[in-house]
C-alpha cells in the first residue's frame, strides 16, 4: 500500500528544462518501469473557467499539478460582445476570444507559477477544439494536454510533430476501447507514411462516479457499478499500452481513496473536491446554496446538447418557452458537435417544443459561472461530502475552504470515518 510519500507532490524547478526532464524521466517514462511511475496529484480540468488561472496558481503553490479548463476560455468576451452579431461573426468572435484567453493565461502562468507543472483540459466535441488546441501548443506554457468527450483520433499524428515534443498528451477514457482505437491509428498512419506518437499516459475516468459528461452509452450504463471495475479496466488498458502510466478519476475524495488509486494505477485526479474551493471559478453562493445543500439530490440524465449522459445536481436547468427557444436559436453558434456530430439541443429547439428538456450547454454553463445556478455538474460523492467538517466554519455555518485547506483534509481523512 502506498503511503503519502513526497512523490504525490511535484518538486520545485529552477528552469523549464528541469521540469521537462522530470516529466520525461520520472512521470511519463516509456520503459519497463513505466507502470511503477508515481504521477503527482492533480485536479480534473473544469470549464467554463472553473479551474482557471487563479485555481491553477493555488495548486502550484501546493506543489500539485493544476489543470486549466481550456474549453471555451474566452467566455467573458463572448457573452459581452456577441449580441446583435450574425452567426458567422459570433463564430469568429468565439475563435478570437478563446485565442486571447489562452494568451492571457499563458502570460499569467509564465509570470506567477514559477515553472510549475500546468495541464490543460480540452473537449474534443467542441467546434473550436482544433483552434484552441493549436493555441495551447503554440503558447509553450502548458505541459500536459488532456483531451476527452470524443475520440481524439487526430492527436497521435499532431502530437508527433516537432512543435509538440515538450508537451505531453493524455486521452481521457472510460474503458480500453478508446485506447485500442488510438493504438490502431499507429497502423493507419504508418501505412500512410505519417508520424505517430503514443499517448504519454491514459486518464481513466469512471462514469459511475465522475461528474459532468460521462463516457457511457446511456444513463443506465453510467450508473451500473458492475461495469466499471478500475482494476479490470487498468489491466485491459495495459494490454494495449504495456508501458504507459494510468491516472484514475471519479470517486476520489478522501485519503484512503487516493491511496487505493495509487495502489492500482499511477496517479489520482479529483474534480468535485477542488470545485468546492474558494479559488475555483464556481461562485461561493452556488457552492453554499446548491452543492452543500443536503436537500438537493444528484441526477444522471441526457439533457446536455452534447448527447452524452452527465451527472449533475438535480436543479431546474432553464425555462423553455417559445420566446426563449427562438432567442437561443438566434444566438446559436453550434458550439458542440454532439456525440453523433450534431447539436442535440439545436435539433430539438428548431421544433420550438417547450416540453423538450435538452439545454444549450454553452449558455447554461456561462449562467452558472456568473452566479445563476442552472447546470451544476458534480461527482457522485457530493452527497457524502456535504457532511464533512471541511465545509463548516467555527460556529457551524457553511464554509467554502481554500485549495490548501482542502488538500490538508484530503491527506488526513478517510472515507470510512470522515465527518
Amino acid at each position: 500500500m502506498l503511503e503519502l510519500i513526497s512523490g504525490l507532490h511535484t518538486p520545485n524547478f529552477d528552469t523549464r528544462e528541469e521540469k521537462i526532464d522530470y516529466l520525461q524521466t520520472e512521470v511519463f517514462r516509456k520503459d519497463k518501469h513505466a507502470r511503477d511511475a508515481v504521477i503527482p496529484l492533480m485536479n480534473g480540468g473544469m470549464s467554463v473557467d472553473i479551474t482557471g488561472t487563479r485555481f491553477v496558481e493555488a495548486m502550484a503553490a501546493e506543489n500539485l499539478i493544476g489543470v486549466y479548463g481550456a474549453s471555451l476560455p474566452g467566455w467573458r468576451d463572448i457573452q459581452e460582445f456577441e449580441k446583435g452579431l450574425s452567426i458567422s461573426e459570433r463564430k469568429e468572435l468565439t475563435r478570437q476570444a478563446n485565442k486571447k484567453a489562452i494568451e492571457s493565461a499563458s502570460s499569467f502562468f509564465r509570470e506567477r507559477c514559477n515553472n510549475a507543472i500546468v495541464g490543460a483540459n480540452l473537449l474534443r466535441i467542441l467546434k473550436d477544439y482544433e483552434g484552441t488546441r493549436e493555441d495551447l501548443i503554440k503558447s509553450g506554457q502548458f505541459d500536459i494536454l488532456f483531451v476527452g468527450a470524443g475520440l481524439p483520433d487526430d492527436l497521435p499524428e499532431r502530437m508527433a510533430q516537432d512543435d509538440c515534443k515538450n508537451m505531453f498528451y493524455v486521452p481521457i477514457v472510460s474503458s480500453a476501447t478508446v485506447a485500442k482505437f488510438i493504438r490502431r491509428k499507429k497502423r493507419e498512419l504508418g501505412k500512410a507514411g505519417k508520424k505517430y506518437r503514443q499517448p504519454d499516459a491514459i486518464y481513466l475516468e469512471l462514469p459511475n462516479e465522475a461528474g459532468g459528461h460521462l463516457g457511457a452509452k446511456n444513463i443506465e450504463q453510467a450508473q451500473d457499478d458492475s461495469l466499471w471495475d478500475p482494476v479490470k479496466i487498468c489491466d485491459e488498458i495495459w494490454k494495449v499500452f504495456p508501458n504507459t502510466p494510468i491516472i484514475i478519476a471519479g470517486g476520489i475524495g478522501y485519503k484512503d481513496q487516493i491511496i487505493h488509486a495509487y495502489d492500482i494505477a499511477n496517479g489520482a485526479s479529483m474534480g468535485t473536491r477542488f470545485l468546492l474551493t474558494q479559488e475555483s471559478g464556481m461562485p461561493n453562493n452556488i457552492i453554499e446554496e446548491k452543492y452543500l445543500n443536503k436537500n438537493i439530490p444528484v441526477v444522471v440524465d441526457e439533457m446536455s446538447s452534447t448527447g452524452y449522459a452527465s451527472r449533475r445536481l438535480d436543479i431546474p436547468v432553464t425555462e423553455r418557452t417559445e420566446a426563449s427557444i427562438r432567442e437561443a436559436i438566434r444566438n446559436c453558434v453550434s458550439c458542440v458537435c454532439g456525440n453523433k456530430n450534431e447539436c442535440k439541443y439545436l435539433l430539438q429547439a428548431n421544433k420550438i417544443d417547450p416540453d423538450y428538456p435538452n439545454y444549450c450547454i454553452r449558455r447554461e454553463l456561462i449562467k452558472t459561472r456568473n452566479g445563476i445556478a442552472t447546470v451544476c455538474f458534480t461527482g457522485r460523492q457530493i452527497e457524502k461530502f456535504r457532511y464533512n467538517k471541511l465545509y463548516r466554519g467555527k460556529n457551524g455555518e457553511l464554509y467554502v475552504p481554500t485549495v490548501k485547506e482542502t488538500i490538508e483534509f484530503l491527506l488526513s481523512n478517510n472515507s470510512v470515518d470522515s465527518k
